[in-house]
């Protein structure tokens, strides 16, 4: 702020404004200090809730396998037995946020698993399930699909609306029946080979203008 003085024409009028000017800035600092002060507590307890909400969802993922499971063979969760994971044929876990696949390492009898809509980035712990003929991954956050070129008597596989960039894997995969791969950044190069390594395989694609209605 410039006070009237500096400029070298100063009246009492002048003065009078400017002591004003000064005292209400005063006053809107304080004004802030005060309101700074009542909302210091709200934001520690709004970030205390925050977290507590966090841990609830993180749980929720945690253990959104197990909760799926254990509405199928009809028992708490804390109740499920090796032999109720062994007894699971098919199994859905849609819009979990899911992330870790580890339980399915207990589900060798497996046939048809979806896990469409979650968080899934690491597919690794499915590679064991060899008794799969259809895998429904569709909008995940898959790169790798590697370890999938595991499962040999896969016939459907759907990874729509992932980051997949290398299709190599799938080139082997000659059990499969269906491939869905729009929405991955993929070349149509890749989709040549795949064509190509895999001519018995319905492969879907976004070079392609027919976009069937999903069928699992």
């Amino acid at each position: 702020m410039v006070l009237p003085w500096a400029t070298g024409c100063t009246t009492t009028q002048q003065i009078k404004a400017a002591v004003k000017l000064d005292e209400n800035l005063h006053a809107v600092e304080k004004g802030m200090q005060v309101v700074g002060a009542v909302l210091s507590p709200l934001t520690a307890v709004d970030a205390a809730m925050q977290k507590r909400r966090e841990k609830k969802r993180e749980k929720k993922r945690r253990t959104a396998i197990r909760r799926a499971i254990s509405k199928i063979v009809d028992k708490p969760v804390d109740a499920l037995t090796s032999e109720d994971f062994e007894s699971i044929e098919t199994l859905v876990v849609n819009s979990s946020e899911l992330t870790d696949l580890t339980d399915f390492q207990n589900t060798p009898n497996l046939k048809s698993l979806h896990l469409e809509y979650n968080w899934v980035v690491d597919v690794t712990p499915l590679s064991k399930l060899e008794s799969l003929d259809t895998l429904v991954l569709g909008a995940n956050q898959i790169i790798d699909v590697s370890s999938l070129a595991a499962l040999k008597n896969l016939k459907r596989l759907y990874l729509w609306d992932n980051q997949v960039l290398d299709i190599k894997p799938l080139l082997g995969m000659k059990s499969l029946q269906v491939l869905d791969l729009e929405g991955n950044p993929i070349s149509k190069m890749d989709i040549q080979q795949l064509e190509k390594s895999l001519p018995r395989c319905k492969i879907y694609h976004n070079y392609t203008d027919y976009k069937p209605a999903k069928q699992y």
